[in-house]
């Protein structure tokens, strides 16, 4: 009785199996883990901090003369910034920057000798577009406002016919300065960046030893940075 009992059960199961009532559950195939895409458009905290080499190109008239002396000022600048909202296909930004800037003017005099520094710290407010090849690429443009410090040292030396002469003398100034801001970010990671940066700036007049006419300064920066 016990074994028939049992082929009863057997043949049950095979028959359930067959149709498909018993079938073993089976788990969907694996499939391979997708390679993370790489996020350039947004990032959690939206600022970034860079800094690189720059150049500040500025044009200075003598007191009292109708010419001028071309300037290039050659140095450095650390800045930051940070996404206040988005707009469009793109964000406005708010960023910060302190350059330091230093060079020599040629007087066409071996007896006097002009050392010129400059130190902007500017802000600037742009429009940033971050939709071209997926977000790598971003361009901007915007209005910057700020102070530049201009500090002038001169130095005379003189001798001859029993006399000798010397002078030296610091001079600085502060001037307001403001124009406009164009740039292209190149994100080369999701954090690290490569950016490059142009201003056309103005400032108001300031006397040191030259007398700064609200001349027009062209600024480049070149930098590198991250974001967070």
């Amino acid at each position: 009785m016990k074994f028939s009992k049992t082929l009863v059960a057997a043949a049950a199961a095979t028959f359930l199996t067959s149709s498909g009532f018993l079938s073993a559950q089976e788990s969907p195939p694996a499939t391979p883990n997708a390679a993370p895409s790489v996020k350039y458009k947004d990032n959690d905290l939206n600022a970034y901090f860079g800094f690189g080499p720059s150049v500040f190109l500025t044009e200075l008239k003598e007191k009292g003369e109708s010419g001028s002396y071309s300037e290039n000022l050659y140095g450095g600048f650390l800045g930051g910034g940070f996404k206040v909202a988005s707009v469009g296909g793109g964000s406005v930004i708010g960023a910060f920057e302190l350059g330091v800037y230093s060079g020599s003017i040629d007087t066409g005099y071996d007896e006097f000798k002009m050392d010129r520094i400059a130190v902007p710290i500017l802000t600037t407010w742009s429009y940033e577009y971050d939709q071209l090849l997926d977000g790598r690429l971003r361009l901007r443009a915007g209005a910057t406002l700020g102070v530049t410090t201009f500090i002038s040292s001169f130095e005379a030396t003189a001798s001859g016919y029993g006399y000798s002469y010397y002078e030296k003398s610091t001079k600085s100034g502060a001037a307001v300065t403001g124009g406009v801001s164009l740039g292209a970010t190149w994100n080369i990671t999701e954090g690290f960046y490569a950016d490059f940066g142009y201003r056309l700036l103005g400032t108001s007049g300031v006397k040191t030893h030259f007398k700064e006419e609200g001349k027009l300064v062209n600024q480049l920066n070149l930098s590198i940075g991250w974001r967070f």
